[in-house]
């Protein structure tokens, strides 16, 4: 139960604001800010769990929002032997590896030392270029991964300095949401190793790590773990799906009619808007929109290829070549649509 003390909601409103875009009168969001979704997706996310949303108002005095789902409680035994069996692939991967990580975001941060020491690697984090520099002097570390957006000093300028002036060699390698051709190309311009990509796979990043400090014997854990650019990709990468939905039916055919429903036209309005109109904060609006679909439905190279037509929307120019990489996501999307089609036949509820 949520309880607020606010201006409270009329009678015969209090079913309307769970409506998409309403909210209690007109003046409510000029006043006191809001689009009218949140209670729409409360609502939407209780219903998915079997579960519902109510309210009790009193106009003048407040609102008691009450979300009720049925859980059931889980095997804790059985989740934390799922947990060791995780925990037992490739265990150790980096140990005696030290690594020097440059990043100012306190949440990526978290994520990369965890992930990092959970191999058990040595972490050390900076959170910007001088720092980093400071440390590659007086410190010693098998591998340097520095985000590339830096206050002071970023990324780029503390490669340049580490290859110009101290003339050390460390395997650097950058950290970046935006792992595009051209980005990548200016990387290597400024001495850097290679890039990893955010979000970024575990495996990937000890691969890239291993492989860098030509740790053979760590690396053959692996297996034939290759990064993404070298592994032959299929058509549609169902595995997160399966793993945020722990392989649930209902879940994963309402994603998928979601997705099949959605983004054709999606991709349509994107066409339109690159085609017809020099609009390019729609253009990069919508891009950015589809990514978070094929975040979840992973059509190969289409999420990567949404980024860089939102960076050179970004970035106002590369008309034509924003219209040939969407040639290339229309392709691969045609491709998979029957492949996803039959994914969801899987699955007959």
């Amino acid at each position: 139960d949520i309880k607020d003390s606010g201006i409270g909601i009329a009678e015969n409103k209090l079913e309307k604001i769970f409506e998409s875009f309403a909210q209690d009168n007109e003046n409510t969001s000029r006043k006191y800010g809001g689009t009218g979704l949140g209670l729409t997706i409360v609502k939407q996310l209780s219903e998915m769990q079997q579960g519902k949303v109510s309210v009790r108002s009193t106009p003048g005095q407040g609102s008691v929002f009450s979300v009720r789902i049925p859980y059931t409680l889980g095997d804790i035994k059985q989740f934390r032997d799922d947990e060791h069996k995780d925990e037992q692939i490739g265990k150790d991967l980096l140990k005696g590896i030290n690594i020097l990580v440059a990043e100012d975001n306190l949440i990526n941060q978290k994520v990369i030392r965890s992930t990092l020491q959970k191999q058990g690697g040595y972490v050390y984090i900076v959170e910007n270029g001088k720092d980093a520099i400071e440390q590659i002097k007086t410190n010693q570390f098998n591998v340097v991964l520095m985000d590339l957006q830096m206050p002071d000093v970023d990324g780029y300028k503390a490669t340049r300095y580490v290859r110009q002036v101290l003339k050390n060699s460390i395997p650097i390698f950058a950290m970046t949401a935006d792992a595009l051709k051209g980005e990548a190309e200016k990387c290597m311009e400024a001495g850097m190793n290679g890039f990893i990509s955010k979000p970024f796979e575990p495996k990937d990043l000890y691969y890239q790590i291993l492989q860098a400090t030509e740790n053979q014997e760590h690396k053959n854990l692996l297996g034939t773990q290759q990064t993404k650019t070298e592994m032959s990709q299929p058509v549609v990468d169902f595995e997160f799906l399966y793993e945020i939905s722990e392989k649930d039916p209902v879940y994963i055919t309402d994603v998928i009619d979601i997705f099949l429903n959605t983004m054709p036209d999606g991709l349509a309005k994107l066409h339109t808007l690159i085609a017809h109109t020099d609009d390019w904060d729609s253009i990069y609006k919508q891009a950015h929109f589809l990514k978070s679909s094929v975040s979840v439905v992973r059509v190969r190279d289409m999420f990567d290829n949404l980024n860089r037509i939102e960076l050179l929307a970004k970035n106002k120019n590369g008309k034509e070549e924003i219209a040939k990489i969407f040639e290339g996501i229309q392709a691969v999307f045609n491709e998979a649509m029957p492949v996803i089609t039959a994914e969801k036949a899987k699955y007959k509820i």
